[in-house]
């Protein structure tokens, strides 16, 4: 019996490319989202950035079912709601530290 080859060896190359860079993309903004307002503007941009490329790359992966497909373009599109969610958190968390006694 001939041994089964792993995982990464069967995804096409798009997939690897896409799949490194979903996850990057996802550290990224949940790790090292900046405080100061200019630098938020200029992350937004970069966030932005990745969801296109993301999307690029997903348009690349062949034999791709719809039904993965659109899982995929949800964790794309959750990036920049992740971003959103992590900024509104950070805006709440000053007035309530003020509200308590």
């Amino acid at each position: 019996m001939a041994p089964s080859q792993p995982a990464e060896s069967v995804l096409p190359p798009a997939a690897r490319e896409f799949f490194l860079l979903l996850g990057r993309a996802e550290t990224v903004v949940c790790q090292n989202c900046p405080e100061d307002e200019e630098e938020i503007e200029i992350f937004r941009a970069k966030v932005s950035a990745y969801e296109a490329a993301l999307r690029t790359r997903l348009r690349q992966w062949d034999d791709l079912p719809e039904s993965t497909a659109e899982r995929h373009r949800s964790r794309i599109e959750n990036l920049g709601q992740s971003l959103e969610q992590i900024l509104s958190e950070r805006r709440r968390a000053p007035a309530e530290v003020e509200i308590e006694p």
